[in-house]
């Protein structure tokens, strides 16, 4: 059974800031990183159970990009994988917990 992916808003507007930030650096590079998520959340979908879990949530696990330094952190809830975070790996560690 393949799983329905699920941004939560937050998580949403965490990729969306980051987007803009990269592509005021260097036009086209903020496509790059959504490229980069996309890749993260395919593997996700493909094996959502193979990533480690967060050392801040026990629910929830976490990916790390292979080009940019952030992290995908997701729960898996029902049939949804539910995106919680991107997260860049240099903020607050857990900041998304609430979410």
């Amino acid at each position: 059974m393949t799983l329905s992916v699920r941004f939560h808003p937050a998580a949403r507007a965490d990729l969306e800031a980051a987007v803009a930030w990269y592509d005021e650096q260097e036009r086209g590079l903020g496509g790059a990183l959504v490229e980069d998520v996309e890749r993260a959340i395919a593997k996700i979908v493909a094996r959502p159970d193979a990533w480690p879990l967060s050392e801040w949530d026990s629910r929830a696990r976490k990916v790390v990009l292979s080009r940019f330094p952030y992290r995908v952190i997701y729960t898996i809830s029902a049939a949804v994988i539910v995106i919680v975070a991107v997260a860049h790996q240099r903020r607050r560690p857990g900041y998304w917990r609430t979410r």
